[in-house]
């Protein structure tokens, strides 16, 4: 596997979590490079595609930034990160992600990422019941509405103003 290939993989792939599986056929050195190179073109992706559950003003700012993180983003990243597990082994996803996070950053780094979960968990699920309850006519209506579709875009933003942007 070329450099080039491994960063478009990272790139591609929605979960963290599973990056290090991605680039395991990468050279070790490498790896930091993909890593490096991946970080702002999967954050600028997850945005667009409206995946990254983070405040609108952040998402403001990382744009400035070229999509670059500081430690403060990734924080707010891996928040996002962890409350958007949807899967039946959601609790062991959760627990292992933790494992490797006070692992390589320590506690506090976990506790500040841990307390900014439940209010990207409580945006998720806003965005989720809207999204339910809209159903497939109000969802056709909205594609031709320029009009419904940038009151369902304030909602969303509503919804991602419920996490801190601080």
């Amino acid at each position: 596997m070329d450099l080039r290939s491994a960063i478009n993989r990272l790139v591609v792939e929605d979960y963290l979590d599973e990056w290090s599986a991605c680039i395991k056929d990468l050279p070790r050195d490498q790896r930091a490079e993909a890593f490096s190179s991946a970080e702002p073109l999967w954050i600028k992706r997850m945005v667009s595609e409206g995946k990254l559950l983070i405040h609108p003003v952040v998402a403001a700012d990382l744009k400035n930034r070229q999509w670059k993180p500081i430690d403060l983003h990734r924080r707010m990243i891996w928040a996002s990160v962890l409350a958007s597990i949807d899967s039946p082994k959601g609790k062991e996803r959760f627990n292992a992600n933790k494992a490797r996070i006070v692992k390589k950053h320590g506690n506090d780094w976990w506790f500040d990422i841990y307390k900014r979960v439940k209010p990207a968990y409580a945006a998720r699920m806003r965005i989720k019941k809207n999204q339910e309850s809209m159903g497939p006519a109000l969802s056709q209506m909205a594609r031709h509405s320029s009009v419904l579709t940038l009151a369902l875009h304030e909602e969303r933003e509503a919804a991602l103003k419920m996490i801190p942007k601080d």
